[in-house]
């Protein structure tokens, strides 16, 4: 028997002329089964995101600001290792959006 456990991602965008941005969370499709048929209404969802607005000054666009949002559960982790897990998780993120923007 395998411990592969499958996970969808649920996700939500937009983009329009105020910026773009996009959230989604890992979801396991039992769950997604109960949002679908709205069996349970308490389901805690881990969220990420970003955002990416433009940096205007008068009419002229001076660059883009980027807000990232991550959250996760720390369990029998110290905190040094767990800012380390976060900040490569930071790191991988920020480096696909420079790529999937430029």
């Amino acid at each position: 028997m395998s411990n592969h456990k499958e996970i969808l991602i649920l996700q939500e965008c937009c983009t329009d002329a105020t910026g773009s941005y996009v959230i989604f969370t890992p979801i396991t499709p039992d769950v997604f089964q109960s949002m679908l048929y709205g069996v349970d209404q308490d389901i805690p969802l881990m969220p990420f995101g970003f955002s990416i607005l433009p940096n205007v000054s008068g009419s002229i666009l001076d660059g883009t600001l980027l807000t990232m949002v991550f959250q996760i559960t720390v369990k029998n982790v110290s905190s040094k290792q767990a800012v380390e897990v976060v900040t490569q998780i930071v790191k991988e993120a920020l480096q696909k959006i420079i790529e999937a923007v430029n």
